[in-house]
């Protein structure tokens, strides 16, 4: 895990990020730490079972935010498709879209407008 986190933390080291968000596991906090630490941040907790809660946060920060969401393989894809986004090769766990259990390296990139839905998403592979 160590050297991944670094390598999000430099791919996102001059995105301007002014918000980082995780849920209270380990690993999530433990992904944003280094990122949070060079912008000089606070990582404020989520709760993933409360998605549609997390989502109102997100729509309310201002119009020129940069959020950084750390979240878990059977969150984040829920939260990428309901933010608009569509995130290409999902697993099935529980009825419910996931990534598989050792993918580590997938970055949605969610560009939202003032209208709902997504403008744009673009996601990225980070790593070997």
């Amino acid at each position: 895990l160590g050297a991944k986190v670094l390598q999000v933390a430099r791919l996102l080291s001059k995105a301007g990020v002014t918000h980082i968000f995780s849920t209270d596991y380990r690993r999530t906090q433990a992904t944003v730490a280094p990122l949070a630490a060079g912008y000089k941040l606070e990582v404020e907790t989520y709760n993933p079972r409360d998605m549609r809660g997390f989502i109102e946060r997100l729509s309310s920060l201002p119009a020129s935010s940069v959020a950084v969401v750390s979240g878990h393989s059977n969150t984040t894809p829920g939260l990428v498709l309901a933010l608009g986004g569509a995130p290409v090769g999902l697993e099935t766990m529980r009825g419910a879209p996931s990534l598989g259990e050792e993918e580590y390296d997938r970055l949605f990139l969610i560009t939202l407008s003032d209208r709902e839905g997504a403008e744009s998403c673009v996601e990225l592979r980070y790593g070997e």
